[in-house]
């Protein structure tokens, strides 16, 4: 609540946001902050990024008497932002419609948004890559040979999709890179990886991080993502939580278990500078605005 307050007058205090929370969870983390945010901003709409109907029930009880603006649930980020824009697209005519960004006060510019992530990421599927004496390789599931109900990791026997496209995401030189030299490799900020060397790319995150940053330099704004992680791109970090436990993601029963993964938040900031204007990460956590 203090951040969406301090970053609120950063801004100008305008006088209407969106609150948009990714993952609310069972809703406290939004009660708690509307608790602080409705003292002081004059109107605020909450958008809860949910998919599951089961916790949009939930996150509504939660809320009841807390969100005094309006309170609307999307499937996804791209979804509030396409609905978010084009509602004030259709207010506006000719040269206005191309102006981004407003206070939300003459019911033609969209108002700022302001975007919270509290271990949300670090919930989104991974692609994990190993590189070897025949360039980058995707690890899959597989059975293991003595017992078909055992699974294991295994190298994909060629390359693939994910293994060509996705070492750029995670700051290493592909399969082409590699004849490059230093000083081409470092101009485009790429590492050169060493047998063996193992990463886990996060491309939903990035694609996400691109899609909030582009919208955040349309209509103005900040971005708030807290998370396990760090400023590289993680080993071999996959690991499920289960009773408050790390376990063997192979050792329990689909859907018995969350799986996690830590956040690669160099990559975020990658996805992220060539739109907006500041960003910060800190290990552990960090945050765009």
């Amino acid at each position: 609540g203090v951040w969406l307050v301090a970053t609120w007058h950063q801004l100008g205090s305008p006088r209407a946001v969106d609150i948009v929370e990714l993952g609310p969870g069972r809703g406290r983390l939004m009660a708690d902050a509307l608790r602080v945010v409705n003292k002081h901003i004059p109107r605020v709409d909450v958008h809860l990024v949910e998919a599951s109907e089961r916790m949009r029930t939930v996150q509504r009880k939660a809320l009841q008497g807390h969100a005094r603006g309006a309170l609307r649930w999307h499937h996804s980020f791209r979804e509030y932002a396409s609905a978010h824009t084009a509602t004030y697209a259709n207010r506006r005519t000719g040269d206005d419609a191309l102006r981004g960004g407003g206070n939300g006060s003459d019911g033609v510019s969209p108002p700022p948004t302001l975007l919270v992530a509290q271990e949300f990421f670090d919930c989104l599927p991974i692609t994990a890559l190993q590189y070897t004496e025949r360039g980058w390789r995707e690890k899959l599931v597989a059975t293991a040979q003595n017992d078909s109900s055992e699974l294991q990791f295994v190298l994909a026997p060629s390359a693939t999709i994910a293994s060509r496209a996705f070492p750029h995401l995670a700051g290493f030189a592909d399969d082409n890179d590699m004849e490059l030299p230093k000083a081409v490799l470092k101009q485009k900020q790429l590492q050169r990886p060493r047998i063996g060397e193992a990463i886990e790319v996060c491309a939903d995150g990035v694609v996400l991080m691109a899609d909030i940053a582009n919208h955040l330099a349309c209509v103005g704004g900040a971005a708030l993502i807290v998370d396990y992680g760090e400023n590289y791109a993680p080993a071999t970090s996959l690991r499920a939580i289960k009773s408050h436990e790390f376990v063997d993601p192979f050792s329990v029963e689909p859907g018995h278990a969350d799986l996690s993964a830590l956040v690669d938040f160099a990559a975020l900031a990658r996805a992220a500078r060539d739109v907006t204007t500041t960003i910060t990460t800190a290990a552990g956590g960090g945050s765009s605005s």
